[in-house]
């Protein structure tokens, strides 16, 4: 406890501090206390939303004896504990422990339905050996909705799958779940309704194999709820070949086919060099464009993953003028983005960078100076258009972040680089000839061609200025 009021008080100072030099990004000193509100006992984050008074539902799991269990967390949108939630705000569904082996992001549905209930579904142990799809469905207090399935309760059969591991809530009619076959190993979708019962008019008696053209077959680790009557599923694909993964989606209609005039006869795909490589984010804006964030992983450890963001017309052709990679060195979490106005906003956890809709970099936003480095957070959520929750294992934070920082428009000829302070490699936003110098205007490194990123891991820590084509001068710092 201790630990964290100290924490607090450091959010304060830095909070003081940028209102002195007048920086835009500040902590919300409006929001729990002093900006910050601790969450009861370590939970781990999955999914955050907001009911229709603008309460902050925050579901995870907190491990008791080996075992993970779902917990509800519930706030005022100020971030004060709703001591009338459950017990001290919190719930801790204890009768079912979660299935561990299946529990992730994508496994779990979380919906405010248009009754201000909160629905949750999961894959729990229902028996020693057995674990069933549940759906769940509580009042405003926490206590359960009697008036849903039994006593707030619904068990859904089993779908012929291993493991129900992949589900979308965002409908107010139906819901979305992803499985694998037992007999032939093959994915599939399945419709149902909130009452558990299987929409068999969907694709065929109620499932839709997810097997494109050429055989290739698609992993769905997203389910979104599109425009035009439609569906997204995304994640990584392969032709009888499990292990020769490619990011891959498609688009398939409330009846579950394919729309085979979406991209390449309903299905998009693409390798990024690994055997091990998905999408498992999907956006979609206003006009219908959609924005997919995947990943590529190179080796071992988590920081040898790579993330990439896609721009998709509502079509499905490629913007090929927007990618993104590479956002941060040394990943340990899984990248999230968010819409920010017409820019998102990137994190790893520890760093947020912004960039522009064009997929190029906002030089102009910087909130890594404010960020406290022994700060860490596993989900990071819009709450209104200028204000983002940093939700951590035991704390949520608070920040505003006006959508309008930047002013100045991004000029194609002005020349960037990130991260800074860089530890092993900068990179550069377009091709340029570079030199690095030190303090004394030695020059240590320098390229005799154009490059897009270089290895400054040799030098030792300090400042030093890199200059992009023999004309503009940038400061940079090594750790």
């Amino acid at each position: 406890m201790k630990t964290l009021k100290s924490l607090i008080n450091l959010f304060v100072v830095i909070f003081l501090a940028s209102n002195l030099f007048a920086q835009p990004i500040a902590l919300d000193t409006t929001f729990g206390e002093n900006g910050m509100t601790e969450i009861p006992t370590n939970t781990s984050v999955l999914a955050v939303d907001f009911d229709k008074l603008g309460n902050i539902i925050i579901v995870g799991y907190i491990k008791i004896n080996s075992r993970e269990y779902l917990t509800i967390t519930k706030t005022n949108a100020d971030g004060i504990i709703d001591q009338n939630f459950g017990i001290n705000g919190r719930i801790t569904f204890l009768e079912y422990p979660l299935e561990d082996k299946y529990m992730t992001e994508s496994s779990l549905g979380l919906k405010i339905t248009s009754k201000n209930k909160i629905l949750i579904t999961e894959n729990f142990y229902i028996s020693l050996n057995e674990a069933r799809r549940v759906l769940m469905q509580f009042n405003d207090d926490g206590s359960f909705d009697c008036s849903f399935g039994e006593n707030g309760i619904i068990i859904i059969n089993s779908i012929g799958a291993i493991g129900t591991m992949w589900v979308n809530l965002e409908s107010n009619d139906f819901i979305l779940l992803g499985g694998v076959e037992f007999s032939s190993s093959h994915t599939f979708i399945s419709k149902f309704n909130f009452s558990g019962e299987l929409d068999k008019t969907f694709g065929v008696d109620g499932k839709l194999y997810l097997t494109g053209f050429d055989s290739i077959m698609i992993r769905p680790l997203n389910l979104k709820l599109s425009k035009y009557n439609s569906f997204i599923i995304a994640g990584s694909s392969y032709n009888n070949k499990p292990y020769d993964n490619l990011l891959a989606f498609c688009k398939i209609n409330f009846n579950g086919e394919f729309m085979t005039d979406f991209a390449n006869n309903g299905f998009w795909n693409t390798p990024c060099g690994h055997s091990l490589a998905f999408f498992y984010s999907i956006d979609e804006d206003n006009k219908g464009n959609l924005m997919l964030l995947g990943c590529c992983k190179y080796g071992d450890a988590t920081y040898d993953t790579r993330y990439y963001v896609y721009n998709f017309f509502p079509n499905g052709t490629i913007a090929s003028y927007f990618r993104i990679d590479h956002f941060f060195e040394n990943n340990r979490k899984k990248i999230q983005i968010v819409q920010n106005g017409s820019k998102c906003l990137a994190s790893n956890g520890t760093e947020i960078i912004r960039f522009y809709d064009n997929g190029n970099f906002d030089i102009n936003f910087n909130i890594k100076e404010f960020l406290s480095s022994s700060y860490s957070f596993s989900k990071m959520q819009l709450q209104t258009q200028n204000k983002l929750l940093l939700i951590g294992i035991s704390s949520i934070i608070r920040l505003n972040i006006p959508s309008d920082v930047s002013v100045n428009q991004y000029n194609k000829d002005v020349l960037f680089f990130y991260p800074n302070p860089v530890k092993n490699k900068l990179y550069i936003n377009n091709y340029s000839n570079i030199e690095i110098r030190d303090i004394q205007g030695r020059v240590l490194i320098k390229s005799e061609q154009s490059v897009q990123s270089v290895d400054v891991s040799l030098l030792q820590s300090g400042i030093y200025y890199i200059i992009f084509d023999g004309n503009q001068v940038r400061k940079f710092i090594k750790e």
